[in-house]
């Protein structure tokens, strides 16, 4: 893959710019790079291989993705080359090759989405900052985005136990499907599933009082449909 292939996909995205932030991290600008992450991983592929939220298990674990989506996340994997009978008519074989051909873009489009969310996220933060995860021979290629957010909210996302944490009633104020990737009509489809509970009844539980903030906290406000609308 390219880096215009990468570009390609980012111009795709809701949030096609990720604010750079260039003070030190925090768990507030951690998760509000995250949030904006979640809603692009969202509006890819969406349907494609059972996944209703799209391509939200690349910033979120598989306990949280399950909570919301009632089932595993389906990882997208290569299609196999269709294997023909000698005696396929030619409208066998030109179908074949289709689904084939369409299989093997939309696993691009997974591998292309892998790399340009990562891309987001180092171009919000200083490189100090994934210094710990830089290799000089592969740079950050073995390392997904999930691994480098939950990198992030390890050594930078603690907890300021002097601020109460209240919730938020415009959390998701500028969530408009109209003018996002986010098709209104598959939107308003699914008002029985977790994800009504997202856009119509989100909130920010509070925090522990004394533990550092650690990744698994933000994945279980994730499952609880607490952050995947919120970038304010």
């Amino acid at each position: 893959m390219t880096d215009q292939e990468v570009e390609n996909i980012i111009h795709t995205f809701m949030h096609q710019t990720i604010p750079y932030t260039a003070e030190e991290p925090t768990f507030e600008s951690i998760r509000k790079v995250h949030n904006l992450l979640n809603r692009n991983a969202m509006g890819q592929l969406r349907g494609a291989y059972g996944n209703r939220l799209g391509l939200l298990g690349l910033t979120s674990t598989a306990d949280a993705y399950r909570t919301l989506d009632g089932k595993d996340f389906v990882t997208p994997t290569p299609p196999t080359p269709p294997l023909l009978p000698p005696l396929a008519s030619a409208h066998q074989v030109q179908e074949a090759s289709r689904q084939y051909d369409e299989g093997m873009k939309r696993y691009s489009q997974y591998l292309l989405t892998a790399q340009a969310l990562k891309k987001q996220l180092l171009s919000a933060f200083d490189n100090r900052y994934f210094q710990s995860m830089y290799d000089q021979a592969t740079e950050y290629e073995d390392q997904t985005v999930l691994e480098l957010l939950q990198r992030l909210y390890t050594n930078y996302g603690q907890v300021d136990n002097t601020v109460p944490t209240t919730k938020n009633k415009d959390i998701h104020a500028d969530f408009d499907p109209t003018i996002s990737s986010f098709d209104p009509g598959e939107v308003a489809s699914m008002s029985s599933t977790p994800m009504a509970c997202i856009l119509d009844s989100l909130s920010i539980p509070s925090m522990a009082s004394d533990a550092e903030f650690s990744f698994q906290n933000y994945q279980d406000e994730l499952s609880n449909g607490a952050n995947i609308g919120d970038d304010q």
